[in-house]
């Protein structure tokens, strides 16, 4: 028959004696009471979200994306700029970046979240204020009122020599009729 001894160490009943038992018994201890602890994730701190994920499209007029339009995401508390980051659209005209709260505080309910977008030298912007029950991504698109298309110039170029065109032929045509006339 095996004999054991047991004491009571931190609240906690030991089988055993001796240092190893404590040892073990102080790091069961420890552990219960880190789990213990509520412990923050990356995305909630008490009373709200440490991060706002910013994600939105930048698109023409005709819906189509916009790959390449420079995308800045600023954070304004009342009329003072409290934070600014930039990215660039991918293929489908999407843009993401994540606004912080620590160390410094970068967006909170109420805060003005002002999303501007440039492409071809041109610049659009759309403004949202932070909800008080935000979930910890907002969206923002951004259209522009007008296309701006990599083929653009080209089918305006396009237009205008077939404009020109037909209005050549028609002169060219109805010229002779002037005359006889």
């Amino acid at each position: 028959m095996i004999e054991s001894s047991s004491e009571v160490f931190g609240g906690l009943v030991v089988f055993g004696s001796g240092t190893a038992a404590r040892v073990a018994s102080f790091a069961i201890l420890m552990s219960a009471a880190l789990l213990s602890i509520p412990v923050l994730s990356s995305t909630q701190v008490s009373g709200g979200s440490v991060e706002l994920l910013i994600y939105g499209y930048v698109k023409d007029q005709a819906g189509r994306p916009i790959q390449g339009a420079q995308v800045v995401v600023a954070s304004f508390n009342g009329s003072t700029q409290v934070a600014a980051i930039s990215t660039t659209t991918d293929a489908l005209g999407f843009y993401q970046v994540t606004l912080v709260n620590f160390p410094t505080v970068m967006w909170d309910v109420g805060f003005t979240i002002e999303t501007t977008a440039v492409s071809g030298g041109v610049e659009e912007s759309e403004s949202v204020t932070v909800p008080a029950d935000t979930p910890p991504m907002l969206q923002i698109d951004i259209q522009f009122p007008f296309e701006i298309s990599q083929f653009g110039s080209v089918i305006g170029l396009l237009a205008a020599v077939a404009i020109v065109g037909v209005v050549a032929v028609v002169l060219l045509r109805w010229k002779p009729r002037l005359k006889t006339q």
